[in-house]
C-alpha cells in the first residue's frame, strides 16, 4: 500500500502545485506603455496624444538631461493615452523641477499636484524659491512632513524631486481604456500664480495588464482530489487482500 499511496499523494501534490502556478500567472504583469525624455526620444505602445507645455533646456543637473517639459503655475502639463489594453492599475515615474517662486506654507501657499483623469493622486506643498514651510503630505496640516531623502535632489536648484518610486504614484487603480495624466499647481490655498514654474523629465507610464489563465481547480478542491486518490488506493489494497 505504501507505494500506491505515495503515488496518489504525489499526484495530488502535482495538482496543487499546478494550481498555484496558474494563480501566479493570473497576477498583474507590469508593462511600460509610454516614455518621453523630451529630447526627441518618445516610445508609445498605445495611442498617444500631444503633451502640454514646451521643451526647454534649463541646464538642470543630473539626473535631468537636455530638455525638460516646462510650464507655469497657471497652465498645466497634460497628456492623454488611449486604446489601453485591459489593466487594473497604472504607475507613473518622472523627475519634477519646481523653480521661480513655489511657496511653502505662507501667505501664498502653492501645491504641486498630479492627477489621473481629473482626480488628484499626489500633491505636495514645497518651498521652491518662494519661502515658507514644506509639507510633503500636501494637506497643509501640522505636523508638517519634510521631503524624503530618497525623493529630494540636492543638486537641483531651487527644488528637484525624483518621483520614480513614490508610493502614491505606483499601482494607482485604473481600468478605463484611456488615461489622462496632468501635472499642475493645485490652487487649494489660492496661491498659484504665473511665476510658479515647473518642469518634468524622464517620464514613464506603466500599466499592470491583467492576464486570464485557463480555469483551474481551487487549492481546496485539489486537496480533496488528493485525499480521494488516497482513499481509492487504500480500498483497492483491502479488496486485494
Amino acid at each position: 500500500m505504501g507505494i500506491t499511496i505515495w503515488r496518489a499523494v504525489r499526484s495530488a501534490a502535482g495538482l496543487m502545485v499546478g494550481a498555484a502556478l496558474f494563480a501566479a500567472a493570473a497576477e498583474a504583469a507590469p508593462s511600460t506603455i509610454y516614455t518621453n525624455d523630451f529630447d526627441g526620444n518618445i516610445n508609445c505602445g498605445v495611442t498617444c496624444g500631444p503633451i502640454g507645455g514646451s521643451d526647454a533646456a534649463l541646464g538642470t543637473p543630473a539626473p535631468f538631461s537636455g530638455n525638460e517639459r516646462v510650464t507655469n503655475g497657471l497652465t498645466p502639463i497634460s497628456v492623454t493615452l488611449s486604446n489601453l489594453p485591459a489593466h487594473d492599475s497604472v504607475s507613473l515615474s518622472f523627475l519634477a523641477h519646481l523653480f521661480n517662486t513655489w511657496d511653502g506654507i505662507n501667505c501664498c501657499t502653492d501645491v504641486f499636484a498630479v492627477s489621473i483623469d481629473g482626480t488628484p493622486v499626489f500633491q505636495a506643498i514645497v518651498a521652491g524659491g518662494g519661502g515658507g514651510t514644506t509639507d510633503y503630505d500636501g494637506d497643509g496640516v501640522a505636523p508638517f512632513t519634510a521631503i524624503p531623502a530618497a525623493v529630494l535632489l540636492p543638486t537641483v536648484s531651487p527644488l528637484g524631486l525624483d518621483l520614480g518610486n513614490e508610493p502614491k504614484l505606483q499601482s494607482i487603480p485604473h481600468t478605463a481604456s484611456s488615461l489622462t495624466v496632468t501635472w499642475f499647481c493645485n490652487n487649494t490655498f489660492a496661491g498659484c500664480q504665473g511665476d510658479d514654474s515647473m518642469g518634468i523629465d524622464n517620464l514613464a507610464v506603466s500599466i499592470n495588464a491583467v492576464t486570464t489563465p485557463p480555469s483551474v481547480p481551487e487549492p481546496a478542491i485539489s486537496a480533496l482530489v488528493g485525499l480521494g486518490l488516497i482513499g481509492l488506493a487504500a480500498r483497492r489494497r483491502k479488496q486485494t487482500n
